[in-house]
């Protein structure tokens, strides 16, 4: 779930499968970021991992 920031919720639909409770629709303009752009606006958001120090974080 940690491209929803990224990404516009096009549709919400209770899931078939009984593992999940919905299954969910993102998606996105084509061609609106590079892999190096969605990633870095990802990481900024999202990128952080529990249990490392500053240093390893910005590695």
């Amino acid at each position: 779930m940690k491209y929803r920031g990224l990404l516009r919720l096009n549709s919400r639909k209770d899931s078939a499968d009984p593992a999940y409770r919905y299954q969910l629709d993102y998606g996105s303009q084509l061609g609106r970021w590079s892999l190096a752009d969605g990633f870095a606006q990802w990481r900024s958001k999202h990128g952080r991992a529990e249990g490392l120090k500053e240093e390893e974080q910005a590695q």
